[in-house]
């Protein structure tokens, strides 16, 4: 439903509302950075925070994505680690 660099509003806690990008939609839940973060993440830091928050604290869209590849890539700590020479 979403797409890879999104601005979704969410409610977080105490009921405070932020804007934060979809780093990866995992169907329950949207893994979310924020600006600085998705940045990071998009040069290829796998260090960058990332936060998962379920679907009914997504409010919607915050604005339409930019263009940004969809495909998802996955984190170093998600991929099989390479053979060591």
């Amino acid at each position: 439903m979403y797409q890879r660099g999104d601005r979704v509003l969410v409610e977080g806690f105490g009921g405070r509302q932020a804007v934060l990008r979809v780093w990866e939609d995992r169907g329950s839940g949207l893994a979310l950075t924020s600006e600085s973060g998705f940045e990071r993440l998009a040069s290829g830091d796998d260090e960058a925070p990332i936060v998962g928050y379920p679907c009914g604290d997504v409010r919607g869209l915050a604005e339409p994505s930019p263009a940004f590849p969809t495909a998802p890539r996955p984190l170093a700590s998600q991929s099989p680690s390479a053979p060591q020479e």
